[in-house]
C-alpha cells in the first residue's frame, strides 16, 4: 500500500469577494517524539671502525665541578680472571602505577520536592568529569615529557661515551711523547699523558688500566669513579667483559660505560674505560618534572573554577525548568521558561514551553469536557422533566401520554448515543482507535446515502437527498468510524433544515498536490455560519447561537444537544485517519460540512491491512 500522510493543517479562512464564500479547516494536533628504551652507541673495537652497543639512559648532574684527581698506583694485584663476566642487561624501564578512582555519585533522592544534595548535583559531576579529564591529560603529557627528557639524557650520555672512547683511540694511534717527539714507549706514559689533557664532564669518570696499574680521572658525584677504580673485582669484570659497552647498576646509581683496548709496539696491552654516572642528570629531570607537576596543579585548580562557573551557566535553564515544573499545579497557567540564544539550551527551553502549552491545552480541554458533559446531561434532564410534567398533567389524554412516552424513549436513546460519542472521543487518542480495512469506495457511498434515508425515516422528517458525487476504487479506511462520522454530519444537516428541503451528499476522490484524498461532505441550505461560528464549530460541544430555528427552550435543547459532540467526533475520526475536518459557508448554497482523508492505496489486495496499519502509524 502506498500513500502519503497529510501534514498539519491549521485553522484557516479563505475569502473570495466574487463568490462571497470562505472555508474553515479544523486544527490538527500532532502527537510526537578515548619501557624502557634500549638505545646504543658504538665503541670502536681494537681493530677500529666497528661500533659496539652502549645503552641510553637519563640523569642530571648536580652542576658542581667536582674533584678531578689523577692517581697513580705503582702496582696492582691482578684479581683472578673469571671465566665469564655477565654484564647487567641494558635498558630503561619506566613503571607507572595505576590509580583507581572511585566515583560514588549515585545518590537516590527521596521525595519529589526534596532538594538534591550538593555533592550529588549535576553541577558537581560536570565539574568533576572536566577536572578529571584535564588531570588525566596533564598527567599523560607530563609522563610523556619525562620519558622524552630521559631519552634525551640517555642519548647525550651515550654520545659522550662514544666521543671519549674515539678520542682516546685517536690519541693512542697518533699521539707523540712530547719529550722524544716519537710514539710513546710505554702504555703507562700514553695513558698518563692523555688523562692530564682531559676534563671530564659532571658525572663522568675515565679509568685507564695497564700492566703497571690503574689511573683514573673522576668527576662523578660522591666519588663514584674513584670507588669503581678501587674495586678490583668490579673493574676486572668490566675489563674482561666481551661487550664494549653496557649499563650497570652500582651503589651510586645507573652507570653507562664504554671501553676500548689498546696495545703498544712493545706488546703491552691495556684498557681505557669511560664510565658515566647518570644519577645527577636524572635528578635534574625529576626536579623539572616536579616543577611541571606544580604548574599543572595550579592550572588544574584554575580549570576547576572555570568548570564550576561554566557548568553553572549551562545548567541554569535546567534549574529554571525544574523550578517551573515544581510550580505546575491544577490552578492558573503553566509557567514558561525564558528563552535566550539559539543553541541547544534554547531548544530545550522551547521544547519545555511547547510541552507546557500542550499540558495547559489538555487541562483546559479536560475542564471543558467536564463542563460539556454536565451541559448535555442537564439538557437531557430538563427535557425529561418537561415530558414527565406533560405525562402527569390532569388533562393529558391517552394519545398525549403515548406521545410523551415515545419522546422519553427517544430521549433516552439520544442520551445513550451521546454517552457513546463521549466515550469515542476519549478513545480517539489511543493507538488502536482505528482498524483500517480495504474498502470499496462505491459501496461506502451507497452506505452513506442509505444511512441518510434511514435517518429521515426514523426521525419522521422527510428530506430530499441529492448525491452530488460518487467515488470509485478502493482505499484502506476504518469504514465503521467513517460512517459514524458521516451519521453525525447527516444528523446535523437534518437538525438545521426544514422538511422538504434538498440536502446534498458527496463522496469524492480528489488530488491535493501529490496526495490522493477522499473528500466526504454534507451540504444544507439555510443561513450561512458567521466567521466566528465557523472557526469554532468543530470545538467540542460549541453552542450554535444564531443558527437555531426556534426560540423556545425545548427547541434550543433539541438542536444543541449532541450537535457539538457529533462534530467533535467528526474531527476526531478525520484526524485519526491523518486528515482534517472542515466547513464551507457561502450565501448561494448555505453550509457544507465535511472531512478530507488521505488515501492509502494498497499495492496488493492481500497486504491491505498491514500496509494501511503501517501508513496510519506514521501519523503519530
Amino acid at each position: 500500500m502506498c500513500g502519503l500522510l497529510l501534514g498539519r493543517r491549521p485553522w484557516r479562512a479563505a475569502s473570495a469577494s466574487s463568490w462571497g464564500k470562505w472555508h474553515v479547516f479544523a486544527d490538527r494536533t500532532h502527537r510526537g517524539a578515548a619501557a624502557g628504551a634500549h638505545s646504543s652507541v658504538a665503541c670502536q673495537s681494537e681493530a677500529g671502525g666497528n661500533r659496539g652497543p652502549a645503552c641510553v639512559t637519563a640523569g642530571c648532574g648536580d652542576g658542581s665541578a667536582g674533584r678531578c684527581r689523577l692517581i697513580r698506583r705503582a702496582s696492582r694485584t691482578r684479581a683472578p680472571s673469571p671465566s665469564a663476566c655477565a654484564l647487567a642487561q641494558a635498558g630503561i624501564r619506566n613503571a607507572c602505577g595505576g590509580r583507581e578512582v572511585m566515583n560514588a555519585t549515585a545518590i537516590s533522592s527521596v521525595g519529589a520536592e526534596r532538594a538534591v544534595p550538593l555533592h550529588a548535583s549535576l553541577r558537581w559531576r560536570v565539574m568533576g568529569w572536566m577536572v578529571l579529564g584535564t588531570a588525566l591529560t596533564m598527567l599523560a603529557m607530563i609522563m610523556t615529557m619525562r620519558s622524552v627528557l630521559l631519552g634525551r639524557v640517555a642519548l647525550g650520555v651515550n654520545a659522550a661515551v662514544v666521543q671519549e672512547v674515539n678520542e682516546f683511540r685517536t690519541f693512542a694511534r697518533e699521539g707523540r711523547d712530547p719529550r722524544t717527539a716519537k710514539p710513546f714507549a710505554s702504555l703507562e706514559a700514553l695513558m698518563d699523558r692523555y688523562l692530564l689533557r682531559q676534563t671530564p664532564d659532571s658525572g663522568e669518570a675515565f679509568i685507564a688500566v695497564s700492566p703497571e696499574g690503574v689511573l683514573y680521572l673522576d668527576n662523578a658525584p660522591r666519588r663514584a669513579g674513584e670507588a669503581l677504580a678501587q674495586n678490583p673485582e668490579r673493574l676486572a669484570q668490566l675489563v674482561e667483559a666481551p661487550e664494549l659497552s653496557g649499563i650497570a647498576r652500582t651503589p651510586h646509581g645507573e652507570m653507562r660505560w664504554g671501553k676500548t683496548h689498546v696495545q703498544t709496539a712493545t706488546g703491552q696491552q691495556g684498557t681505557f674505560i669511560v664510565a658515566y654516572f647518570t644519577a645527577g642528570q636524572r635528578q635534574l629531570v625529576a626536579q623539572e618534572t616536579m616543577l611541571y607537576f606544580g604548574v599543572a596543579l595550579g592550572g588544574l585548580l584554575l580549570i576547576g573554577v572555570l568548570a564550576w562557573i561554566v557548568a553553572g551557566q549551562v545548567l541554569t535553564p535546567i534549574r529554571q525548568i525544574n523550578a517551573a515544573a515544581r510550580r505546575v499545579g491544577g490552578r492558573g497557567p503553566v509557567p514558561r521558561v525564558p528563552v535566550n540564544g539559539k543553541d541547544e539550551l534554547a531548544e530545550l527551553a522551547h521544547g519545555f514551553n511547547g510541552m507546557a502549552a500542550r499540558v495547559e491545552q489538555a487541562h483546559t480541554a479536560q475542564q471543558h469536557f467536564i463542563e460539556q458533559v454536565q451541559r448535555h446531561l442537564g439538557q437531557a434532564g430538563r427535557r425529561a422533566r418537561r415530558h414527565l410534567a406533560r405525562l402527569d398533567a390532569p388533562d393529558a389524554g391517552a394519545s398525549t401520554q403515548a406521545a410523551e412516552r415515545q419522546a422519553l424513549y427517544a430521549l433516552l436513546l439520544r442520551v445513550d448515543q451521546t454517552l457513546a460519542d463521549l466515550g469515542l472521543l476519549i478513545r480517539a487518542t489511543q493507538p488502536d482507535f482505528l482498524q483500517p480495512q480495504l474498502v470499496d469506495l462505491a459501496g461506502l457511498t451507497d452506505d452513506v446515502l442509505a444511512q441518510a434515508n434511514a435517518l429521515c425515516d426514523t426521525q419522521g422528517q422527510p428530506r430530499v437527498w441529492q448525491l452530488h458525487s460518487r467515488a470509485e476504487g478502493q482505499a484502506a479506511l476504518d469504514a465503521p468510524r467513517v460512517l459514524d462520522a458521516m451519521r453525525h454530519l447527516l444528523s446535523n444537516a437534518v437538525a438545521h433544515s426544514h422538511g422538504g428541503q434538498a440536502l446534498g451528499v458527496a463522496v469524492e476522490r480528489l488530488q491535493e498536490g501529490d496526495v490522493p484524498v477522499l473528500r466526504l461532505s454534507v451540504s444544507s441550505p439555510g443561513q450561512p455560519l458567521t466567521a466566528e461560528q465557523a472557526q469554532a464549530v468543530f470545538a467540542f460541544a460549541h453552542p450554535m447561537e444564531g443558527h437555531a430555528q426556534a426560540d423556545e427552550m425545548e427547541a434550543d435543547d433539541d438542536k444543541d444537544m449532541g450537535m457539538g459532540v457529533g462534530l467533535a467526533v467528526v474531527r476526531a475520526v478525520a484526524e485519526a485517519h491523518g486528515g482534517y475536518a472542515w466547513v464551507e459557508a457561502a450565501a448561494e448554497h448555505g453550509n457544507r460540512f465535511g472531512m478530507t482523508l488521505p488515501l492509502y492505496l494498497p499495492q496488493l489486495p492481500g497486504e491491505a491491512g498491514a500496509a494501511a496499519g503501517a501508513a496510519l502509524a506514521r501519523r503519530s
